[in-house]
C-alpha cells in the first residue's frame, strides 16, 4: 500500500488520468474502524517505517457483500487490479501488486510523453448541418427499427410517435388501402404537426412480397422545429430524413399491428486536430429526435470512411483519428455543435482494436478437415434422432442474420465444435420459412440453438453469437448421458 501511495503522490500532476481505490474486505464495515487500524498500523511505523505518518490520500470503499470481489474475479487478498476507463479489467495481480504498479506507471509515463509531444489540450467546437441521402452519398447503416402502435380505425391503421424535443407535438399517422389494393399501399403523416391530414402529406408505395412476407414501404423527410441559437426568436426546422414499413405476415394473422422505422440522415461537420482535416459525423441509435450521449459519432478523414458500417460510436466512447484519441465532452441536444477534445485512453490504438476484437480467438482456432454437418430438413432428422437415440441440436437461423453466417464461418468449421458435437444430428431451420417451428419452440430471435434430447425434450438452449469455446461446453452432454 505504502508503494501506491508514493506513486499517487509521484504523480499528482496526471490526477486528472487516472485514480485510486482502496477495496477493504466486510472485516471492517465503518470508516472508523478504519481509522483504528491505521492508528495500530501508525504505531508500528517505528519499528518498519514505510507510511511515514500517511493517511490513505485516495478513496476508500468497504464492500461488505464483496459485490466488487465478485464483479471483478477477486479470490484472495491482497489484489491489484488496473481497470481502462471504459471499465475494463485490463490485468490483476494477487500479492503486493508491484506488477501493477509498474505497468500503471509506464502508461502515466507514456500518457506524459505524449502530452510534452504537442498533443492539443484546449477543446475544439464543431459546427455541424444535417444531411439527408442523395444518389450520390448515404450512410451506410442503421439502428434497429423503432415501432409506432397502431390500432384498427374505419379509416385504416392510426397511430402517432413522438420525434424532437419535450415540447414538440407528436407525428400522427394513418395507413390506409386505395381502393381495390389488397394490402396497404397509402400513409399519411403530419407533417405540419396541426392534427389534421392535409395536402403534401400522402405518401404511396407498391408492396412486395419477401420471405413469404408483404412489406409495404415509405421513404420521406419530416421537419423537427428547434432553436438553433439561444438568440434566435422563431424555431428553425431541422429535416429528418426516414425510412417507415409495414410487414404483413399471413401466416401469423394474430401478430401485432407495428409501423416500423429509421432514421436515414445525419449530421456533418468539418475540423482540423493537430494539424490534420477530419470529417466528424453525428447520428441517432435512439431514435427520438434530440441528441444525447446514447448517440453515435465518428471521426474520419474522408467522407467514405466516415459514412460507412462498423466505424462510428457511441457519444460517451472515445474515437481515434490516426493514432490520437478524442472524446466529446458537450452535445448541442439539436446536433448543431459538438465539443471534443484530445482523450488519453491508456493504450495505443493497435491495443485497443486488438483487445476489442472479440472474434480473434475464434478465427485462430484450429480448423476442423470438413465443417459441422447439418441437416435441412427438420421432420426427417427429428425423426432419425429418435430412431438412433440421438441428441438433437436445432439451429434456428435466417437469410439476412448476420451473427449466423458470422458463427457459419468460424464456429461450425472449428476442431474443437464439430469434435464436441460428434453424434449429435444437427439440422437448420430457416425461420422466415418455418413459421410453424418458431412458434413450437418458441424462438424470438436469431440465431437460437437448441439441444433436443432423443425424445423431443430440451436440454438447453442459447440465443445469439457464441464463440467455438461455448459451443463446444454447450454440445457436452447432460450429465444422465455421462453416466450411461
Amino acid at each position: 500500500m505504502p508503494g501506491l501511495i508514493d506513486l499517487y503522490e509521484a504523480h499528482k500532476e496526471q490526477r486528472d488520468a487516472f485514480e485510486l481505490i482502496v477495496i477493504h474486505s466486510s472485516s471492517l464495515d465503518t470508516l472508523a474502524a478504519v481509522d483504528e487500524k491505521m492508528a495500530v498500523i501508525k504505531q508500528k511505523e517505528r519499528i518498519k517505517p514505510r507510511w511515514r505518518g500517511r493517511d490513505f490520500p485516495f478513496p476508500i470503499l468497504l464492500d461488505d457483500q464483496h459485490k466488487t470481489f465478485k464483479a471483478y474475479g477477486v479470490r484472495a487478498l491482497p489484489t491489484t487490479i488496473l481497470i481502462d476507463p471504459a471499465g475494463k479489467l485490463f490485468r490483476g495481480a494477487v500479492g503486493r501488486g508491484q506488477i501493477i504498479e509498474k505497468l500503471l506507471e509506464q502508461k502515466l509515463e507514456a500518457a506524459r510523453n505524449r502530452q510534452e509531444k504537442g498533443t492539443p489540450q484546449r477543446p475544439t467546437v464543431v459546427r455541424l448541418s444535417p444531411r439527408v441521402p442523395d444518389g450520390k452519398r448515404a450512410l451506410r447503416w442503421s439502428p434497429m427499427g423503432a415501432k409506432i402502435a397502431l390500432e384498427s380505425r374505419r379509416a385504416g391503421l392510426r397511430g402517432s410517435f413522438a420525434l424532437g424535443p419535450k415540447e414538440t407535438p407528436a407525428l400522427g399517422i394513418r395507413l390506409e388501402k386505395s381502393e381495390g389494393a389488397t394490402h396497404y399501399d397509402r400513409l399519411w403523416i403530419d407533417r405540419n404537426r396541426d392534427g389534421r391530414f392535409g395536402a403534401g402529406e400522402l405518401l404511396t408505395t407498391k408492396p412486395r412480397e419477401k420471405r413469404h412476407k408483404f412489406w409495404s414501404s415509405f421513404r420521406t423527410t419530416v421537419n423537427i422545429p428547434v432553436r438553433e441559437q439561444k438568440d434566435q426568436k422563431g424555431p428553425s426546422l431541422r429535416p429528418y430524413a426516414m425510412n417507415l414499413w409495414f410487414v404483413v405476415d399471413p401466416r401469423e394473422p394474430a401478430s401485432e399491428l407495428v409501423l416500423r422505422w429509421s432514421r436515414r440522415g445525419w449530421h456533418q461537420g468539418e475540423v482540423t486536430l493537430d494539424g490534420t482535416k477530419a470529417l466528424v459525423l453525428l447520428t441517432e441509435m435512439r431514435m427520438d429526435g434530440v441528441f444525447d450521449r446514447n448517440d453515435s459519432w465518428a471521426l474520419a478523414v474522408d467522407e467514405s470512411t466516415l459514412l460507412a458500417p462498423r466505424i462510428s460510436r457511441r457519444l460517451s466512447q472515445h474515437v481515434w483519428l490516426g493514432e490520437r484519441a478524442y472524446r466529446v465532452t458537450r452535445i448541442d441536444p439539436h446536433g448543431f455543435t459538438l465539443v471534443i477534445e484530445p482523450y488519453d485512453p491508456g493504450i495505443s490504438r493497435a491495443e485497443e482494436e486488438k483487445r476489442n476484437d472479440r472474434l480473434a480467438v475464434d478465427r485462430q482456432a484450429k480448423r476442423a478437415k470438413r465443417p459441422l454437418l447439418f441437416r435441412r430438413d427438420f421432420a426427417k432428422a427429428e425423426a432419425d434422432a429418435r430412431a438412433r437415440r440421438k441428441l438433437l441440436f436445432v439451429d434456428f437461423e435466417t437469410t439476412w442474420c448476420g451473427p449466423c453466417k458470422t458463427m457459419d464461418r468460424w464456429v461450425y468449421t472449428a476442431e474443437m465444435v464439430v469434435s464436441a458435437a460428434a453424434g449429435i444430428i444437427a439440422v437448420k431451420v430457416d425461420g422466415d420459412e418455418h413459421r410453424d417451428l418458431v412458434r413450437r419452440f418458441a424462438v424470438t430471435a436469431y440465431p437460437t440453438m437448441i439441444l433436443l434430447s432423443a425424445s423431443g425434450v430440451e436440454i438447453r438452449r442459447a440465443r445469439g453469437y457464441r464463440g467455438v469455446d461455448a459451443m463446444a461446453k454447450f454440445f457436452a452432454p447432460p450429465e444422465d448421458e455421462k453416466k450411461r
